[in-house]
This record gives structure tokens, sequence and C-alpha cells, in this order.
């Protein structure tokens, strides 16, 4: 769960925000799960060949499904229930507990047996630290954007392991325009591209595209 805090910024003497006064508003944001959320996408992950799935960024405008969807592709994966793909290990490296939700290091959602979790723990040092210890097959992480970010996602691809990962853009267009992701879409880590909306309601998958940018399925459907 996420609590958003609206008022007037307290800044430092170097300019940075310190903390909030004259709290205005709170924005509450529940984490749900929806089981079987990634039905509608899973055939599109299946590699023709290899035992691991194509390396996929979901993204989407905020509120449209895409740390929902994250959630339920890692139980998926790791419980082995993607037809054509046999059980993967996955790492989950979980910076604000927003896939997880973990109290304590244990994960409140269900994300399969053979999953493991970094807890608040930095995207860019966590995906790292998972190569070296965890032997992921697969690495999942939210909201990717920082330089650091995607140094971290073409070491891990780099290595073999698949990445699943989501970032805020309502196009694939908006997500290259931003700093730091041209260079990353050129190196075509990732194989696949999910655009979701909430056209139909949170979820809505709009687009497939392969590393390319050239459709695979267009509105393939509901998430939810």
């Amino acid at each position: 769960h996420r609590v958003g805090v609206a008022g007037r910024a307290v800044l430092s003497e170097g300019h940075s925000i310190r903390t909030l006064r004259d709290m205005q508003a709170l924005n509450l944001r529940i984490a749900r799960e929806f089981p079987g959320a990634s039905v509608v996408i899973s055939s599109f992950l299946v590699r023709e060949q290899g035992r691991h799935p194509h390396s996929t960024l979901i993204l989407s405008p905020p509120q449209c499904g895409k740390t929902t969807l994250l959630r339920d592709l890692v139980r998926a994966l790791s419980t082995g229930s993607i037809a054509g793909l046999p059980p993967q290990k996955v790492s989950v490296i979980d910076e604000r507990s927003e896939i997880s939700g973990s109290v304590d290091g244990v994960p409140q959602f269900q994300l399969g047996p053979r999953t493991d979790v970094l807890d608040a723990c930095p995207k860019a040092e966590g995906m790292l630290m998972a190569i070296r210890s965890l032997s992921p097959e697969v690495v999942v992480t939210d909201e990717i954007g920082r330089q650091e970010d995607v140094q971290a996602v073409l070491e891990a691809t780099h290595a073999g392991v698949s990445v699943m990962a989501s970032a805020h853009a309502g196009s694939l267009e908006q997500w290259q325009s931003r700093p730091n992701m041209m260079d990353l879409f050129r190196s075509v880590a990732f194989s696949r591209y999910i655009i979701l909306s909430r056209r139909r309601g949170p979820g809505t998958v709009e687009q497939v595209l392969n590393g390319l940018g050239k459709a695979v399925a267009r509105g393939a459907g509901d998430s939810r």
C-alpha cells in the first residue's frame, strides 16, 4: 500500500526537499492481488526456443495496473503456470515494497515458491546483487528510469537473465523520449513491450510490441 502526501514543501539550504508541512490531502493507494491477471499476455512472453521468457517492459500512465500485472507475472513464472515455460527462479527487487507488500521481510502477496525478494533495496544495486548471489533466471523490478537502472538491466540481460520491469509512459514513443531510454531501446535489451491503459478499466492491454517496436498484438484484452 502507499500513501501520498500533499502539502507545502520545506526546502533545505541546498534547495532539496527536507519535509512537508501544512498537510492538505492524503492519497491512499491500496495494493490488491488479481490472480490470473497475466494470462492475457503470457503466451506472448514465451520464446520459440529456449526455456526462459522474453525480457519484458510494461508501460502505462499511473493507475493502469502495471504493478498488479507484474506481481501476477512473478507468481505465474515461479509456479510454472505459463504454458510453454518451465517454472522459473525469480528475484524481485522491490525498492518500495509494492510488488511483494513485504512486512518484516515477509511478502504479503503470493509470489510463488521459487521467488526471492530483496525488499526496500535500490533497483540497480539489487539487480546486480541478485545476479551475483541468488542465481535467478528472471529478475523483476518496478518503475525503472534512471541511468543506473539502464546499466543494471543491460548487465542482467548480458548475463543471460530475463528482466521483467515497468515504467511510466503512455506509449513506446513517450518512453523513448525519456532520458537514457532510447539507448536502452536500441540495445534491444527488452524483446517485448506491453502497453496498458484504463480504456476499459485498469489493466487494459492496448499493444504487445517486439524488441524493435513492431506490433505482435493489438487490443489483446483486459489483464484483470
